[in-house]
């Protein structure tokens, strides 16, 4: 596991401290879990609507067949 880090000096407020964590948090569990949100979620122990709440609210966008898997696919 790798240790986060961030840059507190410019941070005003616990709340803006906090929002910067969640970001960088966010946005390394999405290449962990390869853009894969349900998985995310549920490992998460977090609504996956929440969760697709929080992304947004941070700018973080998973893209597109990010992680996607061909023997995944359901018609």
């Amino acid at each position: 596991m790798k240790l986060l880090t961030i840059d507190l000096e410019d941070c005003s407020s616990y709340k803006q401290a906090k929002a910067r964590f969640e970001k960088k948090y966010l946005t390394a569990k999405v290449h962990q879990f390869e853009g894969n949100v349900s998985k995310m979620a549920l490992m998460l122990n977090v609504e996956r609507s929440n969760l697709y709440k929080k992304l947004v609210r941070h700018g973080i966008e998973v893209p597109k067949g990010y992680g996607f898997r061909k023997e995944n696919k359901q018609f």
